[in-house]
Parts: structure tokens; sequence; C-alpha cells
């Protein structure tokens, strides 16, 4: 079985480009019709649109993880959009990322939405306190390093700060 970067299966591609290429196809149709009938475009007006145009259910969280879908909803949302926009610092990050990683960069960001807020706060401490030791870690070998450079000076029979004669 063939498996894509992510080791999803590779035969599953496809169905998956399809079915979000129809999301934004119905999203973009909902909002046509919104904006034809002068109401407001929100993701609650959405869904109802699609499921009254398709008899499809669409949940406001595929709106937001389809990039398509999202950028169709923010373009016609007007201001109350800012509600579902990243954080400064998030967007910040996602703009650093490679066009390519985009759509798992959101995953992730997507999966640790749904993690309890106390996990979160852990993990981070976590990653603090190791990232602290890897400094640690780094400092000491450093310190070895310049110690051993020394010692192989002085032992070659120069001492810092001066030559050795030919």
């Amino acid at each position: 079985m063939t498996t894509g970067a992510k080791g999803n299966p590779a035969w599953l591609e496809p169905l998956w480009e399809r079915k979000r290429n129809e999301t934004a196809d119905r999203v973009r149709a909902a909002v046509a019709k919104l904006c034809e009938s002068r109401s407001p475009v929100t993701v609650a007006s959405i869904c109802a649109t699609v499921k009254s145009l398709y008899g499809v259910s669409i949940s406001s969280n595929t709106i937001k993880r389809n990039q398509i879908a999202h950028e169709t909803y923010k373009l016609h949302c007007g201001t109350r959009a800012s509600s579902v926009l990243p954080e400064a610092m998030l967007k910040r990050i996602s703009d650093s990322v490679p066009e390519g990683d985009k759509r798992s960069f959101w995953s992730k960001v997507a999966r640790l939405r749904r993690e309890p807020k106390d996990r979160l706060i852990a993990r981070l401490i976590d990653a603090e306190k190791a990232l602290q030791e890897d400094k640690a870690t780094a400092n000491a070998l450093r310190e070895e390093v310049f110690q051993l450079s020394l010692r192989e000076m002085t032992r070659g029979g120069r001492s810092l700060g001066t030559e050795a004669k030919p």
C-alpha cells in the first residue's frame, strides 16, 4: 500500500481533494445566495444555506479548515470575522510556513484547539523546561570544548597569549 508524505494512503488523496472542492463550491454558492438576498454572511448562515440548497449538513469547522471555503467566507463576512481569524502570533507563524505545509500546520492548530487548556499549559511548561535543559546542555558542551581547546593549546607548548617559536 502506497502512502503519502504524512503516512496517509495515497489512493485517498483524490477523494479528499474532490471533497474539499465540493465543500468550497457549496460554500461559494451559499455565499452568493446570501449576498443576493442581502442576508448577513456568517458561518451559521452559510451552514444553513448549504443545508437548504444541497440537503447536506456542513459544520463550521469544515468551513474553517477548508482554505478556499474560509477565504470565501472572509471575503464576504464583513468585520465580524475578526473573532474567527487567528491571533496575530499564530498568523505570523502561519505566514512563515511554506505553502506546501500550510494544510498540515492548520490541521495541527485545529487539533491543538480541541485539547483542554490545562493540558496545553502543561505541554507548554514541559516544552519550556526541556528548552532550558537543552540550553544548559549546550552551554556545558561549549564550556567543555573551550576547556579542551585550552588544554590542547597549552599542551602544544603554547600558552594563551604567546606564540610558539619555529
